[in-house]
């Protein structure tokens, strides 16, 4: 994962580090010289060079993540001992596990119903649709190639993206790109033509949209938000087993509707429907935090233990039992998505959460 490698993105863990470092209150209690100290060896796990932030392997960051996991009190994990606790995830597989997705599963419904499996189709042209051919790009891509387009018929493809299945890309006829996450599906024109450009998601997708004042671009969320722009970079998450619906605005500008509420997001800010009474409301963003699916990142702020497990389900393909006593816990890290199951259930184990896996279900047994 190149993202993983490029310094600026490895300054945002850095960065990262220091904000949950400055929040937490158990430092205060400690002498300067043993503050100066703990602090110094959470960076030395994750291997603060003086050139820079560089990543040895995911594991150090796994590490890191479990240093600075935040339970609901408030206390900074691992600092009760005024010193930094390793965890061997290495050696936490079990045979009865669950590995992260290694491949990419999607499946592509052409408009005249035909079917292509991504996983098992070859680089190259796979079909045409119209006048634009479907080339699947060697890195895994879809690209829709519409430069002999000239009548305008505008065809309907969809992209499902399985649970346990890894992000993938696709560049739009326009030029616009989606990422597309796991447990997702998107319905998009394979040709620029009519009025507008409209799409249609479940579950979460990250766009970049090329700009075009004569066309605008509307994406349609399975909640019935309507987002409409013009050229921007965008997130929408509208999963069907959560409360929200969130659009958070990286770049540009964008209209968020629903009947007749709307509201304007400029960039750093999040419109969030609540499904339950219908609401719309506008309040600012963690851009990082909601993009870090796309790096291959679980990154958790101050979140409860069901929202964080609804993501476990959909990246591990796995079924999770919750018990109904559970007390309102929040969580704050970051966890690798390269990690086997039983790998990341070690780093939450630190804040007392137990569990067992039995084939495809996972049961948590004790808070």
């Amino acid at each position: 994962m190149q993202a993983l490698a490029d310094p600026l993105y490895a300054n945002h863990i850095k960065e990262w580090v220091d904000e949950q470092w400055d929040k937490q209150q158990t430092h205060d209690h400690l002498s300067d010289v043993q503050s100066n100290e703990l602090y110094a060896s959470i960076l030395k796990k994750i291997n603060i060079k003086k050139q820079g932030f560089r990543i040895g392997t995911w594991a150090r960051i796994a590490i890191a993540a479990s240093i600075i996991l935040v339970a609901g009190a408030g206390l900074l994990l691992l600092l009760n001992k005024q010193k930094v606790q390793q965890v061997n995830i290495a050696a936490a597989q079990t045979t009865n596990d669950i590995s992260a997705p290694d491949s990419n599963r999607a499946i592509l419904r052409l408009a005249d119903g035909s079917i292509i499996y991504l996983d098992s189709a070859g680089n190259g042209t796979l079909a045409t649709e119209g006048n634009a051919k479907i080339v699947k790009t060697a890195n895994g891509q879809l690209m829709y190639d519409v430069t002999a387009n000239k009548d305008g018929t505008v065809h309907y493809n969809t992209l499902t993206n399985p649970r346990g299945s890894r992000v993938i890309s696709i560049m739009l006829a326009d030029g616009s790109k989606v990422w597309l996450n796991a447990a997702s599906s998107i319905k998009y024109f394979t040709a620029a033509g009519g009025n507008t450009r409209d799409v249609e998601i479940t579950g979460e997708a990250y766009f970049e949209v090329a700009k075009n004042a004569t066309k605008p671009f509307h994406v349609k969320a399975a909640s019935g938000i309507d987002i409409e722009v013009l050229g921007t970079h965008f997130n929408v998450m509208s999963y069907d087993d959560e409360k929200l619906t969130k659009t958070t605005l990286a770049e540009g500008k964008v209209k968020v509707t629903y009947k007749a509420a709307s509201v304007k997001l400029s960039p750093a800010q999040q419109a969030r429907f609540t499904k339950n009474n219908e609401q719309l409301a506008i309040q600012e963003a963690d851009v990082n935090k909601e993009l870090a699916w796309k790096e291959g990142i679980f990154q958790f702020e101050e979140d409860d233990l069901p929202g964080i497990m609804r993501q476990f389900s959909r990246w591990y393909d796995v079924e999770v039992s919750i018990p109904a006593s559970l007390p309102d816990e929040r969580y704050t890290g970051l966890i690798s998505k390269d990690l086997a199951l039983s790998q990341v259930l070690q780093i939450l184990k630190l804040a007392g959460i137990n569990y067992t896996i039995e084939g495809k279900r996972l049961t948590i047994k004790k808070i």
